[in-house]
């Protein structure tokens, strides 16, 4: 078999998984995608973020979920949270301006403390 009918064929293949995931992802009923936004794993977070603001979901209401997040131990959770802020809530990300996620545990907590007190955790729907 020649390597041009292969990658032509990979490649094809490809453009059908993209296609497919995202037709998973629009097909998902909104209860699954909430869950998967209040799980822990901060991998789905960004997809279902954005499948949630595509059919006009309000997503402030995730707003208290990810800014303690900022402040958590892990430097990667801080990492995660801070993108999920900068993309889906820039009016907050502004008031962010001199955090970074890769300084020391105190310093992010002290940046985020004044947004932490506007925001109380709560329960989101």
């Amino acid at each position: 078999m020649r390597p041009s009918v292969l990658i032509v064929g990979f490649v094809a293949l490809l453009i059908c998984a993209y296609f497919y995931d995202e037709w998973k992802w629009r097909v998902r009923p909104r209860e699954k995608l909430i869950e998967m936004v209040r799980a822990a794993d901060w991998r789905l977070h960004p997809k279902a973020m954005a499948e949630l603001r595509r059919r006009g979901e309000d997503l402030a209401v995730f707003i208290p979920r990810f800014l303690p997040r900022l402040a958590a131990a892990s430097r990667t959770d801080r990492v995660a949270a801070e993108s999920i802020i900068r993309k889906y809530f820039p009016q907050i990300a502004l008031e962010l301006k001199g955090y970074s996620p890769l300084a020391d545990v105190e310093a992010c907590r002290e940046r985020v403390a004044p947004l932490a007190d506007r925001f109380p955790t709560q329960a989101d729907t």
